[in-house]
């Protein structure tokens, strides 16, 4: 989301200026000759993508229940055409199936998250200062 020909430059000043530096105006002024404007462009390009992303999840919880609705229309023709012993029978023997993706998925992310070669608090404290 940086503008052309900042992505590997001013776009990428450090957030307080990194380690050697006071400010960003401070690492701004040393590697590119006296500029001040490297902490605008990055604040620009963020929110950029704040914007892009809030776009994304509202499209995607629109599609979501656009999806949803039409599942619950597929469901009521289904039981206006089929009996509804059958479709209770289906019903029945589905949704286990059904619950156990997410189990298994919650399972995983649990696993991942308890055995993992660092903490999380480690990799917070890794990233912290960009």
């Amino acid at each position: 989301f940086c503008d052309p020909g900042t992505a590997q430059g001013k776009c990428m000043v450090p957030v307080l200026g990194g380690v050697n530096y006071d400010d960003e105006r401070a690492w701004c002024e040393a590697y590119f000759n006296g500029a001040t404007d490297c902490e605008e462009i990055r604040d620009e390009a963020q929110y950029e993508f704040v914007v892009a992303n809030y776009v994304y999840f509202a499209v995607n919880g629109i599609w979501a229940l656009i999806l949803a609705v039409l599942m619950w229309v597929a469901l009521n023709v289904l039981q206006a055409i089929i009996t509804l012993p059958i479709v209770q029978r289906s019903k029945e023997s589905n949704i286990p199936l059904w619950l156990t993706f997410p189990i298994i998925g919650s399972y995983m992310i649990g696993y991942v998250l308890l055995f993992s070669e660092t903490a999380i608090d480690e990799v917070l404290e890794d990233i912290k200062w960009m």
